[in-house]
């Protein structure tokens, strides 16, 4: 009898389970289409779920994460279900076709309007003034190229962690809840905020 070989991160383990006909044809149709054999797409598809557990959990932890809550989760959602639904009807792609991006704009401003509507604000007697206003525009904008181009260029995806870091390092101290709104304010603005 040969020598049982050590526990190793590589060495494979047998696990038995049970899955519904459907499951199973899915597994199988799955692995037939991913070129893997049925127990490789089963070990694949469970990393894969871990490696999104894990992803999930990082991006909770992250300052700017924790400000996305259910119901703008759901808005992003159907953002994304509008453009794709324009894209599909048109059969277009946005990155090639005027119209598609037409479509898709469009399609993300109903969802925000109709969101909007759903949550008014009251802001009579706020004080709002326009040069505030303004400013949160510009700040939205700053953000938004600043993440779009992360994702072409690592060092502006790295500067944007360290941001993230250092906001997330400052949340957690024990500091004076106006001087934290403070300096968050002045991290976003550049500037004290009255």
């Amino acid at each position: 009898m040969p020598a049982k070989l050590p526990d190793t991160e590589g060495r494979r383990h047998a696990m038995g389970f049970r899955t519904t006909l459907e499951g199973r044809s899915r597994i199988e149709e799955a692995a037939r289409q991913s070129g893997r054999s049925v127990s490789q797409e089963i070990e694949a598809r469970l990393e894969f779920s871990f490696a999104m557990d894990k992803y999930e959990a990082d991006l909770k932890k992250n300052p700017i994460s924790k400000m996305i809550d259910s119901d703008t989760e759901s808005m992003f959602r159907s953002m994304t279900t509008a453009v794709g639904a324009a894209m599909s009807y048109l059969n277009k792609s946005w990155k090639t076709d005027v119209f598609a991006r037409m479509a898709f704009r469009s399609g993300v401003e109903a969802v925000m309007d109709t969101i909007f509507l759903k949550h008014p604000l009251n802001i009579a007697g706020s004080g709002i003034e326009l040069a505030d206003l303004k400013k949160a525009q510009e700040t939205g904008a700053l953000y938004g190229r600043l993440l779009a181009a992360s994702q072409d260029n690592p060092a502006v995806e790295e500067w944007l962690n360290q941001r993230a870091a250092e906001l997330g390092s400052a949340s957690e101290s024990d500091a004076d809840p106006a001087a934290e709104k403070a300096k968050l304010l002045r991290n976003l603005v550049g500037a004290d905020a009255a």
